[in-house]
Parts: C-alpha cells; structure tokens; sequence
C-alpha cells in the first residue's frame, strides 16, 4: 500500500506523517487555514494544531493573518520549510510513490492518467507535460 510505503521511506524522519501532511499540503496547495487543513488530511483538528505547532518550532511553517477573515489564520511554507520539502521530503515521497506505481501495468496506468487529465479539464485545471507522470 502506498501509504505504508511512504511511511517507511520517511520512518528515519524527526516529523510524524501528520507533519508531512502538512507540509506537503502547503507545499502543493499554497497558504491555507488550519482548518481546510483539517479537512484536506481527514484529521482532528487538534492534531493538525498540534502539527503546527511542531512546525512553527523548527521555523519550517509560519502562521500569518488571514487578510480575508481577521478571525482565522493562514498557515504557509517559510523559507527554510519550502527547502527541507523540496530537497528533501518531497524527494523521499515522490522515490516511495515512483515505487509503488511499478507493480502498476502500463496500460492500467496510461488509463489512469487520461481519467485524470479528463477531470482536470472538465475542473479547468492545466496539466503540462511537467506533470504527467513517468512510466
């Protein structure tokens, strides 16, 4: 399974799958609240509090206002966290991800990436050849 995949590429890590999720949710999606956090990693929210604030003590996240809400906060990537991410835990998923999709017949996987391309036309998002995935 590929989270117990990307659990073992990252058991030598100080950060707990939580604190990944964190980073790597950041890192991908931008600045977000905590509790959009919550709901992208299916978590308590207290656990997501919890991640941040492990974070915030190794300066890998910051906590900023939310400009369109005064009440809420945005948690995004500092310097130093968009480095340890992408020189290091992004590296380490993506290897344990690059892994996994192996035992994935080829053309199982080339149907798989036109349903995504799809979904992500009718969603207007743009895929560029930098994202599809290698087989």
């Amino acid at each position: 399974m590929l989270t117990t995949r990307i659990t073992a590429a990252l058991a030598d890590q100080d950060w707990s799958v939580h604190e990944i999720g964190v980073l790597e949710r950041v890192s991908r999606l931008g600045a977000m609240t905590p509790s959009r956090l919550a709901t992208i990693l299916q978590v308590d929210p207290a656990t997501v509090s919890r991640a941040i604030g492990r974070l915030r003590d190794a300066e890998l996240i910051r906590v900023d206002p939310n400009p369109e809400d005064r009440r809420s906060r945005l948690i995004a990537l500092t310097d130093k966290g968009r480095t340890e991410f992408d020189d290091h835990l992004g590296p380490l998923m993506h290897a344990a991800v690059l892994e996994e999709m192996k035992a994935v017949d080829e053309d199982d996987l080339e149907q798989i990436l036109r349903l995504f391309r799809s979904i992500a036309e009718k969603l207007g998002v743009e895929v560029s050849d930098e994202d599809d995935v290698p087989i």
